[in-house]
């Protein structure tokens, strides 16, 4: 066999090895790709149903950023049945729209800001329209504080919308 055949054949080898290995970096590739998807899939459906085992009085907050009309979600306790909310700062700060949705029904209710403390961290909404929520149980503080521990009291006032 001349030299320069041999060559052919020994590049075409070296060729089809490497494709060979390329084509099974693709499959594993593909592999991944579609279980990333899968497992990105399965977090939106999930995020997306109705949630359940949620403690009665427990809310739902969506709401929308002035910044590129972004979205977030927090949660919030009904504290009256017509629907005053306490949730953190943090879920509402520079929302343009707030919606609040009650788990477990069809009910969603648009909600304004009417008190609010940054430093503490928590707001108060109002919904429109609400009646008949079913709020969160409350108990005393003396009981929640475990251990004789005191809490220290605001310093700042709360501010009012």
């Amino acid at each position: 066999m001349n030299p320069t055949a041999h060559a052919r054949r020994q590049r075409s080898a070296v060729g089809q090895a490497l494709l060979g290995r390329l084509a099974s970096w693709r499959t594993l590739a593909l592999v991944i790709a579609v279980l990333v998807a899968s497992a990105v899939a399965s977090g939106v459906a999930l995020a997306r149903t109705t949630a359940t085992g949620v403690e009665r009085g427990v809310v739902i907050i969506r709401t929308t950023l002035a910044y590129q009309d972004a979205r977030a979600a927090g949660t919030g306790m009904v504290l009256t049945s017509s629907g005053e909310i306490l949730t953190n700062n943090h879920v509402i700060r520079g929302a343009t729209r707030i919606t609040v949705v009650v788990p477990g029904t069809s009910h969603a209710y648009t909600a304004k800001v009417v008190g609010y403390d940054v430093a503490d961290d928590v707001a108060v909404l109002r919904l429109a329209g609400a009646s008949n929520l079913e709020t969160v149980t409350t108990a005393e503080s003396s009981r929640v504080a475990g251990c004789g521990e005191s809490r220290p009291q605001p310093t700042a006032p709360v501010r009012q919308s």
